[in-house]
């Protein structure tokens, strides 16, 4: 019943544009909430820690909290799985002045001082088709497609840390 429900919002994002009703989410909010109930739940990983920049705390994207939550859950649960040895995973966010955009880096504990590889221009492609049998890694990566992101991998040889970005919203 699960993939049947998975195939159905697969679908429906394939066919939506991204929502008029898009509002202002701050972006690390967002993240120690998907945090906070990885560290509760019982299928998630081990550990999960979260870092980020002070001066970050009030980066906002336009978006709908709710679909950006999955999807960075589906993240961190991907990663988790990936990793060995009951490692823990970390989320990183911070903005990248670039962009400017926000971005969000999940992997084992030290995706946060990978800063350069996270901002590399050559990214390999994100393998959203792998592990478990479920479409969890899909309907996450068609969420941040639908926000206006990207997502990548940190390492062609490690599915372990991937990183995706959501354009900012200026501060006002």
């Amino acid at each position: 019943m699960g993939l049947v429900q998975e195939l159905d919002e697969l679908a429906t994002l394939e066919e939506q544009p991204p929502s008029a009703s898009a509002t202002r989410v701050k972006i690390i909010p967002l993240c120690k909430d998907v945090v906070e109930a990885a560290r509760k739940g019982a299928r998630g990983p081990s550990g999960v820690i979260f870092t980020a920049a002070d001066a970050d705390q009030m980066a906002s994207v336009g978006g709908e909290a709710a679909p950006l939550k999955k999807a960075l859950a589906a993240f961190v649960a991907a990663a988790g799985r990936e990793l060995v040895n009951g490692q823990p995973v970390e989320v990183y966010a911070f903005v990248s002045r670039g962009g400017p955009e926000a971005v969000i880096a999940v992997g084992p504990v030290g995706v946060a001082s990978r800063q350069d590889e996270i901002l590399a221009d050559a990214r390999p492609v994100f393998g959203q088709w792998r592990g478990g049998t479920g479409l969890s890694l899909p309907i996450a990566c068609r969420i941040i497609e639908n926000h206006g992101g990207h997502v990548w991998s940190l390492s062609a040889d490690s599915h372990a840390a991937m990183a995706f970005s959501l354009p900012l919203l200026s501060l006002e």
